[in-house]
């Protein structure tokens, strides 16, 4: 560290000079941002036939009720809504493209005076009035109105008044039939003020027309080229030669050359929003009258697109546009902020950083001019340059809590105290090679400091403490402290780092952020940290962690941030590439909590003033609050002042206006209906019908707004069809494809920034028109033939199904009456053989003596014969179609189970439901049921050793329980015997009829098996 003092010291009254010009800026800044700017500060922009005018030549121009500046040219008639121009000429209607005079009327009529005589424009069209033939092929030179709804025509070759379609001119101007008119202006009176080229200025009033001599030391005859009348009633006169008479209280005054005025007709005269007055001359620039003089504006010094002036408007908005003979059109308006620069005092104007310190001095560093100090209105170099002390670049300033400067430069950091050098860092390691980019003021006391080689120190007293580079990389462009010590580290590399002095952790935050080059840091009151990126836009990161990042999807269009500053209202400054952006931090806040939303910045640019849009970039601290409130952004060249105060309502909504409709590519008519006063919202007053096959449509619209059209915002809504408003940006068109037949009303509404919409959005009733088949009556007709013709095909269905129905229950009845026979025959038939062979068998017996072969023999037949009839007698019972129901099944079991335990000698126990109902059984299944039971029946009687035996039969909604339970040894039912298949068969013989077996039971204690079989669906529903 190399520490030495400098020898720069500055005197007592050096010092109380900046103590002054630091209070004169605290109270003079207010002042000057609302004070009229000098023709040096006025803001131009000039349009020509590269951006859309017709012709350079502005012959004149009016503002018209419903915001648009109508400009007439020498090649048509021009609309303009401050972005666009729209043109009328020969094929519009015009019957000439010289354009005049242009004159609105009460009813909102806008007549158009041509060189090929008059036409008035009503609802988009152009009208040449064929019921005034006196007034085709004039060329009309002005026009004006009076209180009587009259029409004052002025031509080359004479004066006209016109009410409705009739001339009505009275006797008293007859004197004027015959002479050209140079002019006619509508007096504040209901007077009208007709200047002529040969019989000079007359007054026409109640009937009477005067003339109005001149001051004495002229002609008699007063003859103007332009008049105006202000709003203090003074009257005003171009009349050649470089003169202007005014007569103010009865009294004339002649201003000329010794005023500033040019050797050169006046042409035109206005008097501005703020009540000065304006003259353009033929040839030799703009002139504004203040404080007794004429003061010019001119093409080569002021920026005019030309010296030859042919009109001048003031508008709504407090703009003064000037129309040229050959450089087209252009607008003056007053700057919305205040620049410094080198008119100022700035050494040079690419400025890096500002600070304030207590006393109310700025300082400033520049690039190529070292650090400068002062006031907003005189900035002067704060040290002096020697041989042995000079540094050109200052990239960081900072005002510490304790009075003293501190600013970074080329390899070395230096600190002011009262004026003076009193510590110079240089030729230090952490500098060597490196710029100081950033500082960041201890909350302990002591300093941060950021280099351009991703170098961070901490000075505390004389202590110098460096840190890894693992915390930065590439410059280090911002830092910021929290209350509890941490700071933030924003570096071009590197991204978001937090770190703490004595800690070790050092948090990295990705996750957020679009862009990891960080320009800007700035930590509100609130915890939250605002962070501005280079191409990633604005991020906030919240005190929970969750970070939130805005860009064009949430309507902040800047991609770049350098500087955020937060003024006294809670609204961030965004110092970007493209401007400054105003933005209301609570919109901002309520997006990052995830609620759905659209930021409208205000946007601060050329056209308020700024002398380049681009904010300086990649330094800390760049732009701040200063003391009174105003916002200072340094940029590429000088500083920018902006008044939080002055902005908040200054400027009002554009006015929105729906302008053409399309229809499938192709122009659509837009109809006018009457509307509707007191009605909110405000009803359409237009209206669109789209015929069938035309669902493609196209909806241009616009807002009158002339300070920045270029940003302009708009939101749309077609109700009926959007949920909600369609956020379109600077997007002049709506476009809806296959919309679908019905009534909407589409509504557009604008805004210019801060939020402020426009109160009445313009209202268009779209009714699209359905096809035949969409029509109510055509779908009522269609409904009622698809009923129909489902109910025919109902109707069918039924017939078909009870057709095939009937079919099947035939089939059934043949096949029961099948089963019926063949049960019948196999009982007569085969039943009545097999008796016959049992008796046989029998009468053998008696015949053979026991104990013999042929005893033994004839009882084997017998027996066998026998058992032959009981199982012909189950195959009858289990075909024969009667037995298909519960009871016969139940009757037919029982009757088994008690034949089978008599002949065993076992006592049979039987529980049946009191009443079976008869439901229907299949044969199927009650044959496989039975076979089931007899295979556990013949177990039970050859296995079980038994003496009881229980059979139960219950009934559910579903199925079926029948349950064969004995007091035999049992046996394990999950343990197969060996050789043994009856348990499996009977499993098997369930589930081919849907049913189950469950089987219970231990050695010694018997056994119990249940068969659960279905009922048929519709036997348990009902």
């Amino acid at each position: 560290m190399s520490l030495r003092s400098c020898g720069l010291i500055w005197g007592h009254a050096e010092w109380l000079l900046v103590l002054w010009l630091g209070w004169a800026g605290l109270t003079v800044g207010q002042a000057q941002i609302n004070a009229p700017a000098s023709l040096e500060d006025l803001v131009l922009r000039n349009w020509d036939t590269e951006a859309g005018l017709p012709q350079n030549t502005i012959n004149t121009m009016i503002q018209t009720r419903d915001g648009y500046l109508w400009l007439g040219t020498q090649d048509g008639l021009a609309r303009f809504d401050g972005l666009r121009f729209t043109t009328f000429g020969l094929h519009e209607g015009l019957p000439s493209v010289q354009v005049t005079a242009l004159y609105e009327d009460s009813d909102g009529t806008l007549w158009i005076g041509t060189g090929g005589g008059l036409c008035r424009m009503v609802h988009g069209e152009i009208d040449r009035l064929p019921r005034l033939p006196f007034l085709m092929g004039a060329i009309i030179s002005s026009l004006a109105g009076d209180s009587a709804g009259s029409l004052w025509i002025g031509t080359r070759t004479g004066l006209y008044v016109v009410r409705g379609e009739n001339a009505i001119l009275n006797g008293a101007a007859m004197a004027l039939r015959h002479t050209a008119i140079n002019a006619l202006v509508s007096g504040r009176d209901g007077a009208i003020w007709i200047a002529t080229s040969r019989q000079g200025l007359y007054d026409f009033k109640e009937g009477v027309l005067t003339e109005i001599p001149g001051p004495p030391e002229l002609n008699k005859h007063i003859w103007a080229y332009c008049v105006l009348e202000d709003r203090a009633g003074a009257l005003w006169a171009g009349v050649g030669d470089g003169k202007v008479l005014c007569r103010r209280d009865g009294i004339w005054r002649i201003y000329d050359e010794t005023d500033g005025l040019p050797f050169a007709h006046v042409t035109c005269l206005t008097e501005a929003a703020d009540g000065l007055i304006w003259a353009g001359s033929l040839d030799d620039g703009l002139y504004r009258f203040e404080d007794g003089r004429f003061n010019v504006l001119r093409q080569e010094e002021d920026g005019l697109s030309a010296n030859d002036i042919c009109s001048l408007l003031p508008d709504g908005e407090g703009n003064l546009w000037v129309g040229t003979r050959t450089g087209g059109l252009n607008r003056i308006s007053q700057p919305k902020l205040i620049s410094c620069g080198a008119d100022q005092g700035l050494t040079n104007e690419f400025t890096r950083s500002v600070a304030q310190s207590a006393d109310g001095t700025l300082w400033v560093g520049t690039v190529g001019g070292g650090l400068c100090k002062g006031t907003m209105e005189k900035i002067v170099r704060s040290v002096e340059e020697t041989p042995d002390f000079w540094y050109g670049s200052v990239y960081s300033v900072l005002a510490a809590a304790d009075g003293s400067i501190w600013y970074g430069a080329n390899a070395a950091l230096v600190r002011l105290q009262n004026q003076k050098v009193a510590l110079v860092y240089t030729n230090d390691t952490w500098l060597r090679n490196a710029m100081v980019t950033a500082l960041c003021e201890d909350l302990k006391g002591g300093l941060w400091i950021g280099t351009s080689e991703a170098g961070l120190v901490h000075l505390q007293g004389q202590q110098l403490t460096p840190f890894p580079q693992i915390v930065a990389q590439g410059s280090v462009n911002a830092l910021a402290q929290q209350p509890d010590g941490y700071v933030w580290v924003g570096s071009e590399a590197g991204g978001l780092k937090r770190f703490r002095e004595g800690c070790d952790d050092i948090l990295s935050v990705t996750n957020g952020l679009l862009s990891q080059a960080i320009r800007t840091l700035y930590l509100d009151d609130e915890g939250a940290l605002w962070i501005g990126t280079a191409g990633g836009g604005l991020s906030c990161r919240r005190e929970d962690g969750q970070v939130a990042t805005f860009t064009s999807q949430q309507g902040l269009a800047a991609k770049t941030v350098s500087q955020i500053v937060e003024d006294d209202q809670g609204d961030l400054w965004l110092g970007c590439i493209r401007g400054i952006y105003r933005v209301r931090k609570n919109d901002l806040k309520s997006l990052a909590a995830g609620r759905p939303g659209f930021v409208h910045p205000r946007v601060f640019g050329y056209s308020e003033g700024m002398p380049s849009e681009e904010c300086s970039s990649g330094f800390c601290p760049a732009g701040l609050k200063t003391q009174d409130g105003l916002i200072c952004i340094s940029t590429v060249r000088g500083l920018v002042f902006l008044d939080p105060r002055q902005h908040e309502s200054q400027t009002p909504p554009p006015r929105v206006r729906l302008e053409e409709a399309e229809l499938n590519g192709q122009p659509l008519q837009v109809l006018t209906a009457k509307q509707d006063a007191g009605v909110a919202p405000p009803q359409p007053v237009h209206r669109v019908r789209i015929p069938p096959g035309g669902r493609d449509i196209e909806l241009h619209y616009t807002a009158i707004s002339f300070a920045s059209p270029e940003r302009t915002s708009f939101r749309y809504r077609m109700e009926g069809l959007d949920p909600d408003w369609v956020e379109a940006g600077g997007r002049r068109v709506a476009y809806y494809t296959r919309m679908p037949p019905g009534r909407f009303t589409f509504r557009v509404s604008a805004c210019t920034g801060d939020g402020l919409w426009s109160e009445d959005s313009s209202a268009l009733a779209v009714i699209v028109e359905p096809f035949v088949w969409e029509r109510l009556w055509f779908r009522i007709l269609m409904g009622l033939a698809a009923v129909t013709v489902l109910a025919g095909a109902v109707r069918l269905a039924e017939r078909w199904h009870y057709k095939r129905r009937l079919i099947l229950l035939e089939s059934q009845n043949a096949v029961e009456r099948e089963r019926l026979r063949i049960s019948q025959d196999m009982h007569d038939d085969i039943g009545s053989v097999l008796t016959q062979v049992s008796q046989l068998s029998d009468l053998g017996q008696g015949d053979a003596a026991k104990n013999t072969p042929a005893f033994a023999q004839f009882q084997n037949i017998g027996r066998h014969a026998r058992a032959a009839v009981q199982s012909l007698d189950e195959i009858v019972w289990a075909t024969n179609p009667r037995n298909d129901n519960l009871p016969q099944f139940a009757e037919y079991v029982c009757r088994f189970a008690d034949e089978c335990c008599q002949s065993a000698a076992i006592r049979c126990w039987q529980e049946l439901p009191p009443r079976l109902p008869n439901l229907p059984l299949r044969g199927d299944l009650r044959h496989n049921v039975f076979l089931a039971l007899k295979e556990a029946m013949t177990n039970v009687l050859k296995h079980s050793r038994a003496t009881e035996v229980w059979l139960r039969m219950e009934l559910t909604d579903r199925e079926v329980l029948l349950a064969l339970k004995d007091n035999g040894r049992g046996f394990m039912a999950d343990q197969p015997v060996a050789g043994g298949n009856g348990l499996l068969n009977m499993k098997e013989r369930l589930a081919e009829c849907g049913g189950r077996v469950e089987c219970n039971g231990l050695p010694s204690q018997g056994m119990d098996i249940r068969f659960f079989f279905p009922l048929p669906s519709d036997a348990s529903a009902g």
